[in-house]
């Protein structure tokens, strides 16, 4: 069995009075070519300054098949995958994410 070609991107989002959106440009994905995609975070934290907070990190949406799909997903598997967007949100927090893409 062949280990698969990978990719890796990493996202970050800080706002620690507030809430902030990131989003890393689309993704670039060669057509025909079947992948699988994990969200993950990695690190998140907040300051003293708040005891509420949140922070997520996921695919906003991707592009299939010439067809723009919604998210929010933190797993892709499929065909003809070939843009994925990546978005970070935090409220009163950091927080540092990934996307593994690999393709097979």
């Amino acid at each position: 069995m062949a280990i698969p070609n990978t990719g890796w991107y990493e996202i970050f989002a800080d706002n620690q009075a507030g809430a902030s959106t990131v989003a890393l440009p689309p993704i670039s994905i060669p057509a025909n070519s079947n992948i699988r995609a994990h969200a993950m975070m990695l690190q998140a934290g907040h300051g003293v300054q708040s005891n509420l907070w949140a922070t997520d990190v996921y695919v906003s949406k991707y592009v299939q098949d010439g067809v723009e799909k919604p998210g929010p997903a933190r797993f892709l598997l499929g065909h003809n995958i070939t843009q994925i967007f990546l978005q970070a949100d935090v409220v009163n927090s950091a927080v540092r994410g990934g996307l593994l893409i690999e393709y097979f």
